[in-house]
């Protein structure tokens, strides 16, 4: 099957490059020079939890995957639900200040996207409709990974 064939591969590079995700050399988390985009300053420990809430999507997308290779739409709509809405309730209130409202407009999709993924994926239960929106959900990703650096100060 194509699809399952599709799936494998993205559920393989996202298990075996997380580095390139939260890597000090990766989009989001790079200080260099060339970067044109906007750089976000937060302490340690907001930025831990911005890291941490993008891992929690990365796990989420991982499941997903290995869910909708195995045609498994049970596991594909438990492993988006964990990204949705509530997933953001645990964040610093000191975030809310210092994010610009594009990272938070961004942001927000993104945890919307999972929640409509988990329904569609419960109500419809087809893999190919999941997978399309994932696709669309990464794009989240790229644009943010593309836009925004984070930087302790």
């Amino acid at each position: 099957m194509q699809l399952k064939t599709i799936s494998i591969a993205l559920y393989t590079l996202l298990i075996f490059s997380p580095s390139v995700v939260f890597s000090q050399d990766s989009g989001l988390n790079t200080n260099s020079e060339d970067f044109k985009g906007t750089a976000i300053y937060l302490t340690a420990v907001e930025r831990e939890a911005v890291l941490s809430e993008m891992r929690g999507f990365v796990e989420s997308t991982a499941g997903i995957v290995k869910g909708i290779a195995d045609e498994n739409m049970e596991m594909v709509t438990a492993n988006a639900r964990k990204s949705g809405k509530k997933a953001g309730a645990h964040m610093p209130h000191t975030l809310h200040k210092k994010l610009p409202a594009s990272f938070k407009k961004l942001g927000s999709d993104t945890h919307r996207r999972f929640d409509e993924l988990a329904l569609d994926a419960e109500q419809l239960g087809d893999v190919g409709h999941a997978l399309s929106q994932l696709g669309a959900l990464l794009d989240n990703c790229v644009s943010c990974h593309s836009l925004f650096r984070i930087k302790v100060r």
